[in-house]
């Protein structure tokens, strides 16, 4: 089976695995279900994620069945890159994607299952500004004053705004944690939660 493999693919395990470190290798090497990789900046965590992907297609797995997310843009860019240069020429299919740009796949594929009209619109980050902004007296939050700050007030909280849902925070969950704390900011939080609970009420009545 290995060898019928490496005439599909031309994948050599040796150059999958070359100048890893032990550590690297058990991870790119591992056979269970679930592995979970805790490491900091610049330890090579993308190495091993796509070196893995590399190796799972030497194991025979069809490249079209593979799925790897990042956050951002440029760490996608950096993976396609990598597993490109990895895998043979014709080897082709794997899905690098960020979380946001495979989600909104899903919900634009399956709108009926996620309880999301067709004609939804996500908004860019511009758009996001602008909506922010056109609707600002309906937030009535001292923390978004003075309007004459109002561009960095508006970017700050809707960085605050953005981290909650990438954190999977809904509004609800917010306003119950602000009243349970004893954070020095909790006024300060209090006043997030309520224009993140505006702030959704608006997008979902104009979406």
């Amino acid at each position: 089976m290995d060898f019928c493999v490496s005439l599909s693919y031309g994948i050599h395990m040796n150059s999958v695995l070359d100048n890893l470190t032990e550590t690297q290798k058990s991870a790119v090497t591992f056979e269970g279900k679930a592995l979970m990789i805790v490491a900091g900046a610049g330890t090579g965590k993308t190495t091993t994620l796509t070196r893995r992907i590399a190796w799972l297609v030497e194991q025979g797995v069809e490249p079209q069945k593979i799925l790897a997310l990042a956050f951002n843009e440029k760490a996608v860019a950096e993976m396609e890159m990598r597993v490109d240069q990895l895998l043979p020429y014709g080897v082709f299919g794997t899905q690098i994607s960020t979380f946001h740009s495979f989600c909104l796949n899903i919900l634009q594929k399956y709108p009926i299952y996620s309880h999301v009209s067709e004609s939804h619109v996500v908004l860019t980050e511009a758009s996001q500004k602008l909506f922010f902004n056109n609707h600002i007296e309906e937030f009535g939050q001292s923390s978004l004053r003075p309007l004459s700050n109002l561009g960095v007030n508006t970017v700050e909280t809707l960085r605050f705004i953005n981290r909650c849902k990438d954190e999977l925070i809904s509004p609800i969950a917010l306003s119950k944690w602000v009243k349970k704390t004893d954070n020095e900011d909790k006024n300060l939080y209090a006043e997030l939660a309520k224009v993140y609970v505006q702030y959704q009420t608006l997008l979902n009545k104009h979406r």
